[in-house]
């Protein structure tokens, strides 16, 4: 680890209260990844950068690193962006707070990745804007982040034999591998089958086509297996709270 000044975008993951006055925040910094630092004093009315460092906020931090230290103290937080239209939809709130989720439980500390960074702010603004369905936002984030994690799913061909996936053809699909043919998935006998549509709706998010019409069925099973298969890359995981809230997306 680095010593010095830090000045660095971050996404606000959580946050809470911390002796009398101050807060325990983590953030998922464009620079240093995820982090954990204490604002003191951020219970105060008078504290800005206790004000700016609500959940789901982008903010602009200033703060001191030093080796061997994991919990740092902020200097100042500064808002760029708050998620006023998220925070007042049910739907797009819990999306947005499941991308918070994703990264404060399942990315490692002080570890930079910039394209997971801008990626999660343009789809916690995406949301906002309330630009298209945020269950199919959602669902492109988790293809993402899954792929930028080092355990993508890749559709257009069969994760065992490479062959590509002919749309006529029945599809399996093995928690641990991914996208079988139907020939692998006789074969090995793994996996479960899964509908075409829940295929081409795959195929349709990993190519980032435009989704006009939505089964919400196929939508939820596509989420079901997506929280599946991270449970089987990802040991810690035991799936998305805030959608067990409500009973799924």
């Amino acid at each position: 680890m680095r010593s010095g000044l830090v000045k660095t975008e971050a996404i606000v993951l959580s946050k809470f209260k911390y002796s009398d006055s101050s807060n325990i925040v983590n953030f998922y910094t464009r620079k240093r990844g995820r982090i954990t630092a204490m604002i003191k004093g951020g219970r105060s009315l008078k504290s800005k950068s206790g004000l700016a460092t609500d959940v789901l906020n982008i903010v602009e931090l200033f703060y001191y690193e030093k080796e061997g230290r994991d919990l740092f103290t902020i200097n100042t937080s500064e808002l760029i962006f708050y998620p006023k239209h998220v925070i007042t939809d049910i739907t797009s709130l819990y999306c947005a707070t499941s991308v918070v989720e994703l990264l404060k439980e399942l990315t490692p500390e002080h570890e930079e990745n910039d394209r997971l960074y801008r990626g999660s702010e343009k789809i916690i603004r995406l949301m906002d804007d309330n630009i298209g369905d945020a269950r199919i936002l959602f669902l492109k984030y988790f293809l993402f982040f899954l792929e930028e994690s080092g355990v993508g799913i890749h559709s257009e061909s069969c994760s065992t034999c490479g062959n590509m996936i002919v749309n006529s053809e029945q599809v399996r699909f093995d928690p641990g591998n991914g996208i079988l043919c139907a020939k692998c998935g006789f074969d090995k006998r793994r996996g479960i089958n899964i509908s075409m549509e829940l295929y081409r709706l795959l195929e349709s998010l990993n190519k980032g086509l435009t989704i006009e019409v939505i089964d919400k069925k196929t939508v939820s099973d596509l989420f079901l297996l997506l929280e599946t298969y991270t449970r089987t890359h990802f040991e810690t995981f035991k799936g998305l709270k805030a959608f067990r809230l409500i009973g799924g997306i």
